[in-house]
């Protein structure tokens, strides 16, 4: 920013952005002003598919495959709820590919 404001020559950074809001900013109006107050169940995956549609992708499924970011996020964030049934079920997923595996192994 500091380049970008000694190129422009400006004194403040500021100028730049005065009077705009961020995306941030901009979200939460929306949020509001749709009163979507709520990203809980089917009511919160609609409403973020409507919050998506308003950036021109048709469905969370375009959107998660043109924003692989996203997918790493909640990649991550199933990592950190520490969930007993879900370390079994892929406990369970990973013994079944291990054995697959040895199953072709010996009869490769």
């Amino acid at each position: 920013m500091k380049l970008l404001q000694e190129l422009l020559q400006l004194k403040d950074p500021i100028t730049l952005i005065e009077g705009k809001d961020d995306l941030d900013d901009l979200i939460d109006k929306y949020i509001e002003g749709n009163r979507m107050y709520h990203f809980e169940g089917a009511r919160g995956v609609s409403n973020f598919d409507k919050l998506i549609n308003v950036l021109d992708y048709r469905d969370i499924d375009e959107f998660l495959s043109d924003n692989p970011g996203c997918l790493e996020a909640m990649i991550e964030w199933i990592k950190s709820q520490n969930n007993d049934d879900w370390a079994k079920k892929f406990e369970a997923e990973i013994r079944s590919d291990e054995h697959i595996d040895a199953h072709e192994e010996s009869n490769g």
